[in-house]
Parts: structure tokens; C-alpha cells; sequence
């Protein structure tokens, strides 16, 4: 049975340059987010920051607050107003029991400002 070709590699990259002295750089690359203009920026800085709409996973704010997410756990385990979805027949299932925290931002808010 013969054996398949592999495919050669193909390089896209038009700002780079591949000769006998090695790798050479062309031109800067071109950034891949445009600034905004004068316009743009100055209406970005009147419009107020969003409200969060949703609820905070654990892992999010973990992220946001610079903490594990073992901590943020610990720490909104008890609190009034965290949401917790788990199944209530897992002992039927023979599993141990699973917790999902949603943490809406107004809790959120207030266990900062009652933690700084």
C-alpha cells in the first residue's frame, strides 16, 4: 500500500521574509484592532459604563476580583441571594452532589464593599 504525501506548509504571513540569511521583517504588521477616531473615542468616553445583565459564574468572578475560585466560593457559600442549582435525586443516582453558584452582580457588590 503506498504511503499518503503530506501536505507542504504553506506560510501567509506577507510581513515576514524567508531567505538564506534567516527571517527578516518586511514592515510592522498591521495592528489588528484599529484605534478609534477622535469621534469615536470621545462618544466611548460620554456613554456610561454597562450593567451587568446576568449572573456572575464562579469562575468569572473569581477572574474579576483576582481570586480562586475556591475563595469565591468560601466566601458566597452562604450568602442570601446566591442562586444554587443542584439535583436533588443524586443520591438515587448513586453520585455525590454537585453545586452551581450564579451570583447576581447587586450580591456581588455588596460582599465587596462589605469585604474592602
Amino acid at each position: 500500500m503506498p504511503r499518503k504525501k503530506k501536505p507542504e506548509l504553506l506560510w501567509t504571513r506577507t510581513d515576514l521574509v524567508f531567505g538564506p540569511e534567516g527571517v527578516s521583517q518586511v514592515s510592522k504588521p498591521e495592528p489588528l484592532i484599529a484605534a478609534p477616531s477622535p469621534v469615536q473615542a470621545e462618544r466611548l468616553a460620554k456613554t456610561p459604563p454597562q450593567k451587568r445583565v446576568s449572573d456572575y459564574t464562579v469562575q468569572e468572578l473569581a477572574r474579576e476580583w483576582g481570586l480562586s475560585t475556591d475563595k469565591i466560593r468560601q466566601i458566597f457559600r452562604n450568602e442570601p441571594g446566591v442562586v444554587k442549582l443542584r439535583d436533588k435525586d443524586f443520591y438515587k443516582k448513586r453520585k455525590r452532589s454537585y453545586v452551581t453558584l450564579r451570583i447576581p452582580a447587586e450580591v456581588a457588590a455588596r460582599v465587596k464593599q462589605r469585604l474592602s
